[in-house]
Formats: structure tokens, sequence, C-alpha cells
């Protein structure tokens, strides 16, 4: 007898599998998982299948052992193909990413520490949990508004205590999530996997996992990878952020999609928990599985044509330092958000137009103190006074930046501590004026420790609507949503400064039906998810070996699906081509791929960065 077996390793795309002799005596079944010589060492495989054929004159290197305690089932294996195809890796590697090996020998693991906190909801918080959780043991299918990782947990606690009996698998995008969930789940022992265990650590967590019919288990995207097809159902804590998909290395996974496409085929529940669901969401989703929060807090939209001061206060309109004194009389601290480093956006010369750019890379150079900064190479070159252009003297800097904005501040209240807080400033904040970046939301906020915020202040959200990327809109809705929760934990002002009034007016008080208006203007252009996107690039040295075989991988393309629609980013920041397919098509582009050498490095959802 013959066993094909996957082994648990990165491999090329041209790889499938080899054969293997079965020793006498030894059972087989699809999905075990088998120790086997490779080249010179010995690793752990997957059985894909058993055949009774001659060797044909081969001498087929013998199976070694069987782990008999833990296998896949032949419908989790099939998950894995598909995945593999689907993401144009080979199988072996998927399997080897996802798949933990048998210790080489038994090993005490430290238990792990689950000394809880408590924390409390405001009575009109508390009902809308019980709503919600009433709701979810009515769909199998949800999307559920929360405002922040508190409620998030809040409402998982619920479901989880309102089914004792389910197997529940909770995602959530970062270690921190991951840690601050478990410490808050009172009288719930969860098993935590996440990718800072070592190997023998995720093989005894999945193979108590595994032996489990009911319980929990809470981990990053990591965890799930490890397929159950015995889970009841899956919870994607902060479902739309992008902590939940793999950008960064072979395989690029997106749990998001994995979590819809195991829905599918385990006949499991699925819920998401989000500030605000994305258009993906609303297209997967009926209306009546749209759980919404119904949050009292109304935001203040400061429209920056009327309002906006004259002079140095240029960013700070007359009802935002209202409330900065309001907040500071009442001797609470205030909040003062802008996604922008530096002292300014980059620096012009106002006679001939010309941008002071890096001289290695070409990228506009960020100022910050006395340096100009190049945030692609990280290049510092001295702060210059003369245009490199014509000579002249008339600089001037374009934008503002959280240290120019500070600066300010300090000016405008003399007698108040100003601090910034972003992934270059990551002191603890106690300052009166906070001027922070999303690093502090991601990094240092807590929404279960109580806050003394007397004032949240978006200062500039057009900011992200300047971007060129597709979904501006709807990332802009997500990202003032996620604002507007830490105000409503605060129980405190949001104030938004705008130039575009009426669109943040929309995002704030009818986000569904402007998300819905932006599923639209995706199906008329051709864009996810109604069409494939898919990003090349090609691993070399050399720029223009690079843009050679994209141009012809792109031809190739064009030659298979005419329907296809390619689009080159060949500058100083990337060397790529993205490749946009009718969903019935993607088949097709995917058998193109799977046959590609590994130097073309592929993400099969480059829309979902």
């Amino acid at each position: 007898m013959i066993a094909e077996v996957y082994p648990l390793k990165r491999m090329p795309r041209s790889v499938k599998w080899y054969d293997y002799q079965i020793p006498e005596g030894l059972t087989l079944t699809r999905g075990t998982l088998v120790q086997i010589p490779f080249r010179r060492s010995t690793i752990w495989g997957v059985v894909r299948n058993i055949k009774d054929k001659p060797p044909r004159g081969i001498a087929l290197k013998p199976i070694i052992s069987a782990q008999k305690e833990i296998q896949l089932t032949g419908d989790e294996l099939s998950f894995f193909e598909w995945l593999a195809h689907d993401l144009a890796q080979s199988i072996p590697s998927i399997l080897h990413a996802a798949i933990p090996t048998p210790p080489k020998q038994a090993s005490s693991e430290r238990a792990e520490d689950f000394s809880w906190k408590s924390f409390t909801l405001p009575s009109s918080d508390a009902g809308r949990v019980v709503r919600h959780v009433r709701a979810m043991n009515e769909r199998a299918n949800a999307f559920i508004q929360v405002p922040d990782l508190k409620r998030a947990a809040a409402v998982t606690l619920g479901y989880i205590q309102t089914n004792p009996d389910e197997k529940i698998l909770i995602l959530a995008p970062t270690i921190r999530d991951v840690k601050q969930m478990k410490t808050y789940m009172s009288g719930i022992n969860p098993i935590v996997i996440t990718n800072k265990d070592t190997n023998n650590q995720r093989w005894n967590k999945w193979a108590t996992w595994r032996t489990k019919t009911q319980g929990v288990l809470i981990g990053t995207r990591f965890a799930g990878l490890l397929i159950d097809e015995s889970i009841t159902s899956i919870i994607l804590i902060h479902s739309t952020d992008s902590g939940h998909k793999n950008s960064t290395r072979n395989p690029r996974y997106d749990m998001r999609r994995l979590t819809r496409i195991m829905q599918e085929r385990f006949n499991t529940k699925r819920f998401l928990l989000d500030e605000i669901p994305s258009t993906d969401d609303l297209l997967q989703t009926n209306d009546v599985n749209i759980l919404e929060w119904h949050d009292t807090l109304e935001p203040i939209i400061v429209d920056l044509n009327q309002e906006r001061g004259q002079g140095a206060n240029y960013m700070l309109a007359h009802t935002t330092l209202e409330h900065i004194w309001q907040a500071k009389n009442d001797g609470k601290q205030v909040l003062c958000i802008l996604n922008k480093k530096g002292q300014g956006s980059l620096r012009m010369c106002q006679d001939c137009q010309h941008k002071l750019t890096c001289q290695r890379c070409q990228t506009s150079l960020k100022i910050a103190d006395h340096f100009m900064v190049c945030n692609r190479c990280r290049s510092h070159t001295p702060l210059q006074t003369t245009c490199p252009s014509c000579q002249g003297t008339n600089l001037k800097d374009i934008g503002w930046g959280n240290t120019r904005v500070a600066k300010e501040l300090k000016n405008l209240f003399p007698h108040s501590t100003v601090q910034i807080c972003d992934a270059d400033h990551t002191s603890a904040p106690n300052a009166d004026i906070l001027v922070v970046t999303q690093w502090w939301l991601h990094n240092q906020f807590n929404p279960f420790a109580k806050t003394n915020i007397g004032a949240v202040i978006h200062l500039n959200t057009d900011l992200s609507l300047h971007s060129n990327h597709p979904r501006t809109i709807e990332q802009t809705t997500q990202s003032l949503w996620t604002w507007r929760g830490v105000a409503a934990h605060a129980r405190s002002p949001f104030i938004v400064q705008t130039t575009s009034a009426p669109l943040i007016q929309s995002m704030l008080q009818e986000p569904l039906n402007l998300l819905k208006d932006e599923l639209q203007t995706y199906e008329s252009y051709g864009l996810p998810p109604y069409t494939r996107m898919t990003s090349v690039t090609f691993k070399d040295d050399e720029p223009r070996k690079v843009e050679l075989a994209l141009t012809q991988l792109q031809a190739q393309i064009e030659k298979a699906i005419p329907q296809a629609t390619i689009e080159q980013r060949f500058n100083a920041q990337e060397h790529l081509i993205e490749v946009s397919v009718p969903i019935q098509q993607q088949e097709q582009l995917l058998t193109l791929f799977t046959a590609l050498p590994d130097t073309y490095i592929i993400d099969t959802d480059a829309f979902s960065r």
C-alpha cells in the first residue's frame, strides 16, 4: 500500500505530494499525521490518499510512524486543499503554516494565568447587550454593532453564558485585544492561541481543543487556521480591522473571508462585532441581521469652511477652542486626533512650486523638528531653507503635523501640559491635552478602564479623504466610528473638524445608507466584492527585471482572460500589477497563477488590505 503525503514544510507551488510506502501493520486514513523521511531529515506530513498500486520499480521510502490521537477529518483537509488553490500556494505550505507538529517529547506547559477582572456597564448599555445576545441566539449569521472592545466583550460573554454547550472560536486582530478579552471574560477558561506561542504550546492547546465538545478558544488570526469542523460558533472581534489579514508574507490569507467559507462548509454560526460594518458585510448580511447599537451621543460637526480661524491657529476652529476650554475648566483631559506626524506634510517653494523630495527614492519629505524625513527609506536630511530648483527662499510648509499642532496648542494654552502620543512618542500619556495618532488607539487606549477625557476632537478628518484608495469613503467612515466609540466610552463630546461637512454628516448619521451607496459604486466600476482583485509582484533586486516579468505576465493574463482589468504600478514606491476579474472567472485566473514559479509574489485578496 502506498500513501500520498503532504509534507508539513514550505514548498514551491509546483509541489503537490510525495509517495511513501506504508509498513505492514500500520493503518492510515486520509488526514492522518505521519512522520516521514524527507531528504536528510525527518518531518511530519498529512496523508492525502491511500492507493493500492505497485511503485513502478521505484523504491519508496517507508513511513516511520503515525500520530493516532489527532488527525484531520476528510472535510478539514479538503478545506486546506481549497485554501491552497484559492491563495495560489502549495498545499504543503498552507498545512505548514496552519498545523503544529507533535513535540519530540512530552512537555509540561505552565497553566494559563486566568486572573480575571470585572467591569460594569451603564444600565442603558446593559440593556443593549441583553437585546443583542437574544438576537444572536435567534440567528446563524449577524453583524453586531458595538462601540468598543468593552461592549464587544460584554456581548461575547453574554452569548457564551447563554450557550454553555457550544464550542466557540473567538478571533481578535491583535494580541493586545486577545489579552484584554481573556482578562475580562470572568468565569470563562478559554484556550488562548496567538503567533507568540511555540510549536509545542500550539500543539498541546490544539490537541486539548480538538478533544472538547464545548468550550472557548480565543486567539488572533493564527488560531483561525486551526480548522475544526466541530466548532459551532465563530465570533470576529473588530471585524473590519486589517489585522485579520496576513498581508506581509505567505500565505496571505484574510480570516474574515475564511470564516465565511467555514460557515458555509461546516454549518457554523458566524457573528461579526465592530463599530460599523464593511461593505462586504452589508452585501453578505440581510438588513434584519444587522443589529445596531443606537447610541444617543450626537457628534458635533465643525465646518472649517465657515469657522476656521485665521492666522496662527489655522487648524483650530472657534467651536473646537470652546470645547477645549470647557473640558479644561471641568478638570478633564482633551484628546486631539491627527493622523499625521511631524511639523507638516511637506515643504514647497512658493515661487516655482517645486516640492522637496528624497534624493534617494523621490518620495515627498516630511518635516520633523530640524530635519526632513523620508517615510519610505527613512533617510534624514537637514531642513532646507532654499529651493534646490530656483534657489529661492520663499519656502512654505504645507499641511499640519502633530508636532506643529502640539506647539500651537501649547501657545494657546500656556498653563496646560501638551503631549504627543504616536509610534515615536510612546510614554504613558498624562498631560492635559493629548495629540494622538491611530497608534494611541491600538496601543494605549483601554476601553475597560475609567477615563478622564472630557472632549474627543478629530482635527482633520479630510486627511483620509485625500487617499487614492477605492475604499477611502468606507475607511474614513470606519475610522470616525472608532473614535466616536472612544468618546462614547468617555461620555464626552465628539467634535469633528472638516471641510466636507455634508459627507461627514452622512458618515456619522446615516452610515448604512452611505455604505450601501458605496456598494453600488463598487459594482458600477467593477470593484470587489463584485470582482476578485489580485496583486502580483516579482522577487528580484533589479527593478528592470521585475518590470519585464510583470509585463510578460500581464500579456499572458490578457490573452487568457480578455475581460481582465490590469493596472500597473511601476514607480519608486512599488513594482506590481493589480488584476481584477469577474467573480465567475476567478477560477481561470487561479489556475494560471498556481502554475507560476515562486518568484511571483501573489496576494489573491489585495483589495482587503
